[in-house]
């Protein structure tokens, strides 16, 4: 998963759903507010804007598989950035949708 392909497939003022490997959809949702070059904003339920940078999203998302089959512990992310849950949810999401028909 890169960023051109997140790019591609997310548009601003889309919602996506927090996903985590072993709960599901259970998080709520956040909304894409920008994607650009370098970074992509969302806003959260509360309301905050948080950003995630294109360098966190490539280092983190290749980790997707290893984190969902349970050889990367959630602690192992955490210490990376703090922005892996939105990465996780996005990578998800991208995957879901590739595996719908077109």
């Amino acid at each position: 998963m890169t960023w051109t392909d997140l790019q591609r497939a997310i548009k601003a003022g889309e919602p996506i759903r927090y996903w985590g490997a072993y709960s599901g959809y259970s998080y709520g949702i956040f909304t894409i507010s920008e994607l650009n070059e370098k970074k992509l904003r969302l806003i959260i339920p509360s309301g905050e804007k948080v950003t995630v940078y294109r360098r966190d999203f490539e280092k983190i998302a290749p980790l997707y598989d290893e984190y969902v089959d349970g050889t990367l512990p959630s602690a192992d992310i955490k210490r990376r950035t703090g922005r892996s849950a939105y990465i996780f949810s996005l990578v998800h999401e991208l995957r879901d949708r590739a595996l719908q028909p077109a």
